[in-house]
């Protein structure tokens, strides 16, 4: 083989090369670009739909996949998943629970206090703190809207306003039924459905059964004794 056919060959090796690296470059850096691209997210807590990357608004939202995977199963679970927010259950009544949004809150659960971190379904206000703890079932997003949003939602948010969407009627056929057991005796049933009724008329069922014997038992016995 002679000098001229050797550097061609090795021309042509190095520019195969080169056109190879660019190429694996190029697909490496699309791969790198849709892994890092976020995810389109759409809330309404400006009463509008719009970005949650363009929002204005200091916001945290909750799909499903996160509420399945982190087991939120009551609003008190939305404590531990949302930053400058804190609270526990009331003390003495399990189906109030106290929030406290960038330390602005209350602990008071009498039908008389409102309360200072607003709680909405479907944008009904829950006007009181006894009965906010409720299960998270069929849920399609969560939104934490952090600081006053009296301007959005009135009073009773000047720590700021939790929203809980849930899941709206489609023409889309769905069925879903999950079921589970667990410690001191716990059982739980859900289903829910999803169907057209005819036309542009739609709706949905859920249902959600629990049961549990909780952590404490209690035993009562009495003994007569009689002496001759």
């Amino acid at each position: 083989m002679t000098f001229t056919k050797v550097s061609s060959f090795v021309r042509f090796a190095l520019a195969s090369s080169l056109v190879a690296a660019a190429s694996s470059a190029a697909s490496a850096q699309q791969a790198n670009d849709e892994a890092v691209a976020l995810e389109e997210i759409t809330v309404t807590a400006q009463r509008r739909e719009e970005s949650l990357q363009t929002s204005p608004i200091a916001i945290t939202a909750i799909d499903p996949t996160i509420i399945e995977r982190r087991q939120m199963l009551d609003t008190k679970q939305v404590i531990f998943n949302v930053p400058n927010l804190t609270g526990n259950s009331n003390v003495g009544q399990t189906t109030a629970t106290t929030f406290f949004m960038r330390a602005v809150g209350t602990t008071e659960n009498l039908a008389t206090a409102d309360t200072s971190v607003g709680l909405y379904v479907d944008d009904i206000y829950v006007a009181r703190q006894a009965v906010n703890n409720f299960n998270l079932a069929d849920i399609e997003r969560i939104e934490v809207l952090r600081g006053p949003q009296g301007t959005l939602y009135g009073r009773n948010t000047n720590g700021g306003a939790i929203k809980i969407v849930t899941k709206k009627p489609s023409g889309d056929s769905e069925l879903n039924l999950r079921a589970g057991i667990g410690n001191y005796g716990r059982s739980e049933f859900r289903v829910s459905g999803n169907g057209g009724l005819g036309g542009d008329l739609y709706g949905r069922v859920n249902v959600l059964v629990q049961q549990g014997d909780g952590i404490i038992r209690a035993s009562n016995s009495s003994s007569l004794w009689r002496y001759a």
